[in-house]
């Protein structure tokens, strides 16, 4: 059994204190006064024995001298002086002489002298004697221990009385401290007056000081808890972002007031862990399958899910999830669910619409190279397999766009489209890749014979009337075939074969039908002249590269705030020739490299050459090809000009197209953000093209985005157009881009990019591209 006997309080320690104090005192003065009482026997006894032998002596000579008399008065005259000896037995030549009494009811004690004469005995003296001076000092001595002890503990018990006075105080404050509103905490009144309590008041009104103020920054912190709780709660709803936490040990889940909503769920029926999963249309065991492994890893993850909420309607909730241990085991789920059904559905649209042609909504050039890609790699696998490609593009249609208007040629385009897909076999591709342009991909061909029936079958419906808009229009056309693998065994030699074979029906005096042929070396033999004569340019002469500037114009003021730098090629015999003459020649030999970086020399030269000028604060646009953004050599090069010709990289904006942005997207991500870290700034160039996922584009560091031109081209009057125009305004505006819109050429177009929130405007409606020299008058005559 333990028995605690450590006071429980001050209080009752400094008494246990005094308690042990006096009764340590009693013991030493029963001890010392003890002692002390025989200490003064002794004393007494020996001042006695002195004086008695002091007296011996003369009464030693008496005796020898026979003066018994004499002997007998100085006996007589030790007890008189000696009133402590009380009988005297005095012997002497044998006789024995008494003086004094004997009190039987007295304590006595015997003292014995032998009274010697020069060392001889000559009597003796025996005394009695009583210690009265012993008695009467002891007596004194207690008395004194008495009173001192008296005062002691009358000291002890006032000093008792204070401390415990001073503790009663402390006793108050504690009980003031238990009421203590922490809401208003008020001072303690320094009362009392000892300076320790009065330090511990102090101390303790300090304390409260600083509680008063941490209730009142807490005050303000829930306050603004709140506030930001509220922003929190509103910034989800306008965001459609719900969240959730769920405990999987307690089978706690809780969600947010938005998450309810987006499912379609009344906020008073509580919503479990098991309801939020049946939600799932899809995926869910997966869902289940990767919170398993967050949990086991406590990892995080994110996942595109599909649910059916409450109502039956289909939503799409792009989900993160995140595990997190508290503790030894518990796991806590911390999800946020970001409604991305509008968005997905738009991004299919504008998928679709991306990879069709917007006006008869056949395939367009980029879709159709894919699907080109997929049937060579399929005929490559079946060995025997053939394609034919066939090349089809309208006779003199330009003249109609100019004399019964776009709308007119617009419609009979998309007449046209619907003519060729109604009459081609369902395997066969048909596409549009340019304006008046047409390709049809045929699969798994049995005989040349059998391209041809349908190449003429083609050819006769074009030439068949067309009702446009309530127009009758003839038109003819000219078609050029190639065949895989005869002719090529790559995209683009398939199609530029085509394109080769068509070009000779129109030389041939067009409304014909050409297969490609060795005998088109000639054009062959052209491209390899234009080839060495590129190579040498970019070698040794770089001067016949030159760059034309087309202006970007802000909308709202007609007032140029950048150019585009265009690359021209002044050939010493052909003149000058446009992208489209050698571009395509660069890409396919390489040449692209170091024509890309004469480019962009050229353009950081000029940039330079503005500074200190009018034109110091435009922003000047420079192209990359796919394979120069690819190149591993592009960043350092980039970093190395911005030494070279020390300008501010934020005067270039590199242009990037969206089909190369989206060809591993993670590898773009890492190389657009380290040229972003060097200062230049970043534009996607044909956007509405490629494959954008808007998922990775909020990724890119980029400050623009250019709208392609087939978007711009049909906005007048196309609802397609539109409609994807004021989607990629929109994403814009909420990711924070500049939209440039190119290929502008009527007024009509550049006011409802203006209506739209375009920032800017490129294209013939303002200008075209310009020489140096007439780009800087334009720019001063317009600013």
């Amino acid at each position: 059994m333990n028995i605690n006997l450590a006071p429980k309080s001050l209080k009752s320690l400094l008494q246990l204190v005094a308690y042990i104090w006096i009764f340590l005192f009693m013991i030493w003065s029963f001890f010392n006064t003890y002692g002390t009482y025989d200490l003064l026997k002794k004393v007494e006894e020996k001042s006695i024995i002195n004086i008695v032998k002091n007296s011996l002596e003369e009464i030693s000579i008496a005796i020898e001298l026979g003066m018994e008399e004499e002997a007998k008065d100085r006996v007589n005259e030790i007890i008189q002086s000696l009133p402590n000896i009380k009988h005297i037995v005095f012997k002497s030549n044998n006789k024995s002489y008494e003086f004094g009494k004997i009190d039987p009811s007295m304590a006595y004690k015997e003292l014995n002298f032998d009274i010697k004469y020069q060392n001889k005995k000559v009597g003796a003296l025996k005394a009695y004697i009583v210690f009265s001076n012993a008695k009467v000092l002891f007596q004194r001595y207690v008395w004194s221990i008495v009173i001192f002890f008296s005062i002691f503990g009358l000291l002890t018990f006032i000093l008792v009385y204070y401390i415990n006075s001073s503790l009663k105080r402390l006793y108050e404050l504690s009980t003031y401290l238990e009421n203590l509103s922490l809401k208003a905490p008020k001072p303690v009144p320094i009362k009392g007056k000892y300076k320790e309590v009065k330090t511990i008041i102090e101390a303790i009104n300090a304390l409260i000081k600083r509680i008063s103020e941490h209730m009142k920054a807490l005050t303000i912190a829930s306050s603004k808890l709140k506030e930001n709780q509220f922003y929190l709660l509103e910034a989800q709803k306008i965001g459609h972002i719900g969240s959730w936490v769920y405990i999987p040990d307690k089978d706690y889940f809780k969600a947010s007031s938005e998450l309810y909503r987006i499912l379609g769920r009344n906020f008073k029926e509580k919503m479990e862990w098991k309801d939020f999963v049946g939600y799932i249309e899809e995926k869910s065991e997966q869902f289940l399958h990767m919170i398993d492994e967050s949990i086991k890893n406590c990892t995080k993850f994110e996942m595109i899910i599909s649910f059916k909420n409450e109502l039956g309607k289909k939503v799409i909730l792009k989900t993160v999830v995140n595990a997190k241990k508290y503790g030894s085991s518990e796991v806590k789920l911390i999800g946020v669910s970001l409604d991305i059904t509008d968005m997905e559905k738009a991004k299919e649209e504008i998928s679709y619409l991306a990879m069709h042609d917007t006006l008869t909504g056949l395939v367009n050039r980029a879709m159709l190279k894919e699907h080109l890609q997929l049937l060579i790699n399929e005929a490559k696998r079946k060995k025997e397999s053939e394609l034919a490609i066939l090349f089809i593009d309208l006779d003199h249609f330009k003249l109609i766009n100019d004399s019964l208007g776009h709308e007119v040629g617009d419609a009979l385009l998309v007449e046209l489209a619907e003519r060729i897909n109604n009459n081609i076999r369902s395997e066969d591709i048909a596409a549009r890749i340019g304006g008046d342009e047409f390709v049809v991909v045929m699969f798994d061909i049995q005989s040349k014979e059998d391209v041809m029936l349908v190449a003429n079958k083609l050819h006769n419906l074009i030439s068949k009337p067309f009702y446009p808009l309530g127009y009758e229009v003839m038109i003819t056309s000219s078609i050029g075939i190639s065949f895989y693998p005869e002719h090529g065994k790559s995209v683009d030699e398939l199609l530029r074969f085509s394109d080769m074979a068509m070009y000779q029906a129109k030389e041939k005096g067009r409304n014909g039908i050409i297969i490609f042929d060795n005998s088109f070396a000639k054009n062959i033999d052209d491209q390899q002249m234009l080839e060495q004569d590129l190579r040498y340019a970019l070698k040794n002469d770089p001067q016949q590269i030159v760059l034309y500037f087309q202006p970007k114009v802000d909308p709202t003021n007609d007032k140029i705030i950048g150019a585009e730098a265009l690359v021209r090629w002044h050939h010493p015999k052909k003149g000058v020739l446009s992208p489209a003459h050698f571009i395509e020649l660069a890409e396919s030999t390489g040449l692209i490299l170091p024509l890309g970086e004469i480019v962009l020399r050229k353009s950081m030269e000029q940039v330079k050459r503005w500074e200190g000028t009018v034109f110091e604060n435009l922003i000047l646009a420079v192209n990359l090809s796919g394979r120069q953004f690819q190149d591993k050599n592009l960043e350092p090069l980039l970093r190395s000009l911005v030494d070279e010709y020390k300008i501010d990289p934020g005067k270039i904006e590199l242009e990037i197209t969206e089909l190369t942005s989206m060809t591993m997207v993670h590898h773009t991500i890492n190389v657009l953000h380290r040229i972003r870290s060097i200062g230049y700034k970043i534009a996607i160039d044909d956007f509405g093209t490629g494959y954008s996922s808007l998922a990775y584009l909020r990724d890119f560091p980029i400050s623009t985005i250019k709208i392609d031109r087939s978007f711009i081209m049909n906005i007048e009057e196309e609802q397609k157009s539109i409609t994807i125009v004021k989607l990629i305004i929109g994403m814009s505006r909420t990711l924070e881009f500049t939209v440039v819109a190119e290929g502008v050429e009527t007024i009509r177009q550049k006011e409802l990019l203006k209506s739209y929130g375009v920032d800017l405007i490129q294209g013939y409606f303002y200008n075209k591209p310009l020489p140096l020299k007439e780009f800087e008058e334009y720019v001063l005559k317009t600013n």
